[in-house]
């Protein structure tokens, strides 16, 4: 197929032609009818004149439905307005309240409070195990953390309170979290390379 050149007035008669064609076949895109009709590339994509072939259809920028034939029916469709309105399994709704600067400034403090007493517990578990292993028949770590969890209501794991006793930290805070001591030989290292001549 030749291709005219582009098309310069809405008057053209390859719109009435893509117009004819879109009728006949509205599935079709407006690109696709276009070039169906001899329109070049760039007026296909060109917007202006893809207006001149939409004012022309029936319906305006809609795209007419395909008339089904009788023989193979689309299925009904069900109303699902009054089914969304009440869902069998409905999605918990996450209660947001803005906290007023006082109740985030309590909040803070009580989180403080309870991570201090954690810590008290945590160092009053240490001590209590290391005094118990120099002992002969000490107590185990459970037995001291059953105590330290009785008198404190929070205590470290047990496998935290051996660990601890160990390394030599008992009665000590306990660790922040973070990179282990590979990670940080690795850290020291690497800093050591880059800052020292």
């Amino acid at each position: 197929m030749v291709r005219k050149g582009p098309a310069t007035s809405p008057d053209d008669q390859r719109v009435a032609k893509a117009v004819k064609l879109w009728k006949s076949s509205p599935t079709l895109t407006v690109t696709q009818v276009m070039l169906a009709s001899e329109f070049t590339s760039t007026d296909a994509y060109t917007q202006k004149k893809r207006m001149w072939i939409m004012r022309r259809m029936p319906n305006g920028r809609k795209v007419r439905q395909l008339t089904s034939d009788n023989s193979n029916p689309s299925p009904p469709l069900r109303n699902v307005s009054k089914e969304s309105s009440n869902p069998r399994h409905p999605a918990p709704k996450i209660v947001r309240k803005r906290k007023s600067i006082s109740d985030a400034q309590a909040e803070r403090v009580s989180k403080k409070t309870a991570s201090t007493h954690a810590k008290k517990a945590h160092k009053q578990a240490t001590l209590l195990y290391a005094r118990e292993q120099k002992k002969e028949g000490g107590l185990s770590a459970k037995k001291v953390r059953e105590i330290v969890l009785k008198d404190y209501e929070v205590a470290p794991s047990i496998r935290s309170i051996q660990r601890y006793v160990k390394e030599g930290l008992a009665g000590q805070s306990p660790m922040k979290k973070g990179p282990g001591k590979k990670c940080r030989r690795l850290c020291l290292r690497q800093c050591a390379m880059n800052f020292l001549p």
